[in-house]
């Protein structure tokens, strides 16, 4: 479905995780005993070259605290990050959008955005958000809201997978966020590999139908997932078929419990051609050859 057949040079691909402060991540990503201290992203930055923050979907952050983040990595030119929108423009009830809390939000991630560092913003919309009338005006007056800002949008409904929205998009050089989720009903979006931006993005949230939807799960179980390489393989081709149409493409791992999101960020970037010449830490090797990991 995709209308951008502007050709581009095989461009460069981002790949990482989403988030990297999880309890679950001690003695699995980062070592139990760190001396002297590493910040996570410093440390991540070893194997994956993008960081999604997710923390922002939550509340805004102080800038100096992001400023913190950028120091991290101000001298790796390869290194990206994307930010996840704050919930109340996607996930509360609104009227309409303050401008407060517009300034509160652009305010906290100007540090990214000064250094160079910015990748994109991601609007992520939750399952009951479906194509009508009502969403569509409001999503175009949301987007109106922060351009020019690059903006990736991910729905998690099938209904948004549409002519009129991929045109749109196109138009107005917004990304269609194309996900791997679990399918355990036809109205959830399927996987896809549209470009409709001059940059791509890619989200993986692994495949556990049982927790999906499951009230009684907590984010977790709803997360704890480890791809197969044989799973991956489809995503790389479909990569690779979008960085022939885009200057950057974004992949992020959410498959984050135990720390399954860097495995898989890991396999993907060898997948990709890029080399990983850190050793990957004992503990995730462990899981990567557990029986028992999905």
């Amino acid at each position: 479905m995709s209308q951008n057949t502007i050709p581009y040079p095989f461009c460069d691909c981002y790949v990482g995780v989403s988030g990297w402060s999880y309890k679950d991540w001690k003695g699995t990503v980062y070592p139990l005993n760190s001396t002297p201290y590493v910040h996570p992203i410093k440390y991540l930055s070893q194997w994956i070259n993008c960081i999604e923050i997710n923390v922002t979907y939550y509340h805004p952050i102080p800038a100096t605290q992001v400023q913190s983040w950028v120091e991290q990595v101000r001298d790796n030119s390869a290194f990206l990050f994307t930010i996840k929108m704050w919930k109340r423009f996607t996930h509360e009830n609104i009227n309409h959008i303050e401008l407060k809390d517009v300034s509160l939000f652009i305010n906290s991630i100007e540090p990214i955005a000064s250094a160079n560092k910015l990748g994109c913003i991601l609007i992520q919309f939750p399952q009951r958000f479906h194509r009508t009338a009502e969403n569509r005006k409001f999503l175009a007056e949301l987007t109106d809201t922060f351009s020019p800002l690059p903006m990736a949008i991910e729905f998690r409904h099938k209904s948004w997978w549409h002519p009129q929205t991929i045109e749109s998009f196109c138009e107005r050089g917004l990304a269609f966020c194309n996900i791997d989720q679990p399918l355990p009903n036809p109205n959830c979006l399927p996987p896809t590999e549209e470009v409709t931006a001059d940059f791509a993005y890619v989200r993986f949230h692994g495949r556990n139908i049982k927790n999906w939807f499951s009230e009684k799960a907590n984010r977790d179980e709803r997360y704890d997932y480890l791809y197969s390489e044989t799973e991956l393989d489809p995503w790389v081709e479909r990569i690779q078929r979008m960085r022939s149409k885009a200057q950057r493409v974004f992949v992020l791992m959410n498959n984050h419990f135990a720390g399954k999101a860097l495995i898989n960020a890991i396999q993907l970037r060898q997948k990709l051609g890029y080399p990983v010449d850190t050793p990957i830490p004992y503990e995730l090797k462990a899981i990567m050859h557990s029986p028992n990991s999905k």
